[in-house]
């Protein structure tokens, strides 16, 4: 099944694992035209905390124009980063994976997907792993696995 869309590609740079834009040999942005770059936006931005999680306003990361969006339903990012702090544990890892349904929900909404199967699995005690599979009817159209270090573990050198 091919994807129709094009977005300006991010891509991880193998020498230091940062996501960059690319340019073509024209001159022009590289695309992506596979839902990774939507993804790694969807997952690993801040989504703004609710009042209810964060009390304090400025406290609440997530992208200021979420905050004046007419798209009240619609916020960009996940919230992987509330996480952060917390012990691993499976409650943890179930709101990891709940915070990532979330994120990706706007697949479906926007008619990209019509299922996202997300699971998720403790690796060692040290470590989450995410594994996202995008349907579009019967067909996997998309997959996507990271692992999201955790806690003190995270600050190690």
């Amino acid at each position: 099944m091919t994807i129709n869309k094009k977005t300006i590609g991010l891509f991880q740079q193998k020498e230091t694992g940062i996501y960059d834009i690319e340019f073509d040999s024209a001159g022009d942005f590289r695309n992506d035209d596979s839902y990774d770059t939507e993804i790694n936006i969807s997952l690993k931005s801040d989504r703004r905390a609710e009042p209810s999680e964060i009390r304090q306003p400025e406290l609440r990361r997530g992208w200021e124009g979420d905050v004046v969006s007419p798209l009240k339903a619609y916020f960009i990012g996940s919230k992987w980063w509330l996480n952060k702090q917390t012990r691993l544990r499976q409650d943890t890892l179930n709101d990891y994976i709940s915070d990532t349904e979330d994120a990706l929900q706007h697949f479906i909404d926007r008619g990209l997907a019509t299922q996202i199967d997300v699971s998720g699995r403790l690796l060692e005690m040290e470590t989450i792993e995410i594994n996202v599979i995008f349907k579009v009817d019967s067909d996997i159209v998309a997959k996507y696995t990271t692992q999201i270090w955790k806690g003190s573990i995270y600050f190690r050198g």
